[in-house]
């Protein structure tokens, strides 16, 4: 059965209602006893067993509320399925506190040399967002009505006009060497109209996962995958993400749970290719053998050093944002409009706002390019000036994202959007979180528009 084509089962309005209430009420105790015991045991000075307690209730969390999302008959599954992301989040960031107590050379901010950092300086900030992510599965709103499809069906002008666009895209990267993009990774300027092309690969991909159905014609998932293996070979991790993002919303769209136990087990599979690319392109930009062999086995070496290095440096950042805010900082309320104007070319305003992220790996840890991780909860504290106000705004923006997941009127591009939204603001903390995800969408408009010009029909 199809996502077009399910439909949603009968059930008395009594044991409907006490269904209900019991998801309501199960909701309410995970998100809040879920940090309850790493809080008692890193205050009673217990670090690294309350990290391993926490681990291990946050993947039984993820599995059990990845279940409830396919069992879920309405779009509520959406936003049911965003918790047990996020709590697949609050596993991966256990993974790199563990990592940095471990080995705190390895962290990001003592291989920066700020002053007077310890692996330890993360835990409270670690609390702080384990919270954050905890309070935001709180339950929301159902939508009334009843739902009859999970998504509309493929547009082929739409589809065909997204996928010429992401060939371009694709090309104009490709034809440029690895080398002069890992190294100048983070200083180019100027190239939003590539990027849009390039985007519009990974869009594409996504695109076709969430609304191809049988007779649509399989040269759209020939296209889909030639598209995967292109940006897979361009060496960017974001767009890969992507991808597997719509792969979930589509098992849970169909209800497919054989193919997410498949994607639950596949997490690590996933870790290793990020850890593949990363080491990939520090090797290649600094002229080192870099092939198969080579990055595995670098990998294997130091395979602590090479997680923490797979950008993870969400707790990090809190604890960086942290300093910043008790030193002094005037609140930036009016910074997640940057989201709106990174669409004006540099060339036409060329004082033009550095993204908050760069501004502030450039100021306080001297990076010239790219930036630091703030996190959602840190990014928002930036904002309002406060990290308990921060952490507030955060849970409060993840609701409504949720919310927004689980409204029957949103497209599956759409849909795919929101759920990026919702892991990178939590993951990365910026406005071009917010920036990557209206882009995505945008892609989509454009695509539809041009896809009238075409001169043949489907």
């Amino acid at each position: 059965m199809t996502a077009t084509e399910e439909r949603i089962p009968i059930h008395s309005g009594e044991s409907d209602q006490r269904g209900r209430q019991a998801t309501v009420i199960t909701q309410v105790v995970v998100a809040v006893l879920f940090p309850m015991p790493a809080t008692v045991a890193i205050l009673s000075g217990i670090v690294e067993p309350a990290l391993v307690i926490t681990l291990i209730l946050a993947v039984v969390f993820c599995v059990d509320r990845g279940r409830a999302a396919l069992k879920e008959p309405s779009r509520y599954r959406f936003a049911l399925g965003l918790d047990s992301i996020l709590f697949l989040v609050a596993g991966l960031l256990t993974l790199v506190v563990l990592g940095s107590l471990a080995s705190p050379g390895d962290s990001k901010l003592f291989r920066l040399g700020l002053s007077g950092f310890s692996g330890a300086d993360v835990v409270p900030s670690y609390l702080i967002i384990l919270w954050c992510i905890s309070l935001a599965t709180l339950p929301i709103p159902r939508g009334r009505g009843k739902v009859t499809s999970a998504f509309s069906r493929l547009e082929a002008r739409t589809a065909i006009a997204m996928g010429l666009m992401g060939a371009v895209g694709l090309a104009l990267s490709l034809t440029v060497s690895r080398f002069e993009v890992f190294s100048n990774r983070g200083e180019t300027t100027g190239n939003g109209l590539n990027s849009l092309l390039y985007w519009a690969a990974a869009a594409f991909v996504s695109y076709v996962i969430t609304a191809w159905r049988r007779g649509d014609g399989k040269l759209y998932l020939f296209a889909a995958a030639a598209a995967s293996l292109g940006l897979l070979a361009t060496g960017n991790r974001s767009p890969l993400a992507l991808i597997a993002i719509a792969v979930v919303v589509r098992i849970i769209a169909d209800h497919r749970t054989k193919l997410f136990l498949v994607v639950a087990l596949s997490v690590p599979i996933g870790l290793l290719v990020f850890a593949y690319q990363s080491a990939w392109r520090s090797r290649v930009s600094h002229g080192l053998p870099s092939g198969p062999i080579d990055v595995l086995s670098a990998i294997s070496a130091n395979p602590t050093q090479e997680f923490l290095r797979l950008g993870f440096d969400t707790v990090e950042g809190h604890t960086l944002v942290s300093r910043i805010l008790e030193a002094g900082y005037d609140a930036r309320w009016l910074d997640p409009l940057l989201a709106v104007t990174n669409f004006v070319p540099r060339a036409l305003w060329e004082g033009k706002p550095v993204l908050l992220g760069s501004e502030i790996g450039n100021q306080y840890l001297g990076l010239s390019a790219g930036g630091i991780f703030l996190s959602g909860p840190g990014y928002f504290a930036l904002v309002t000036g406060s990290v308990a106000l921060g952490a507030i705004v955060f849970v409060a923006f993840i609701l409504g994202l949720r919310w927004l997941a689980s409204r029957p009127s949103l497209a599956p591009i759409g849909l795919v959007a929101v759920f990026y939204l919702t892991i990178r603001i939590v993951v990365a903390g910026d406005a071009f979180d917010i920036f990557l995800s209206v882009q995505i969408f945008a892609i989509f408009l454009i695509a539809r528009g041009l896809g009238w010009l075409l001169p043949w029909s489907r």
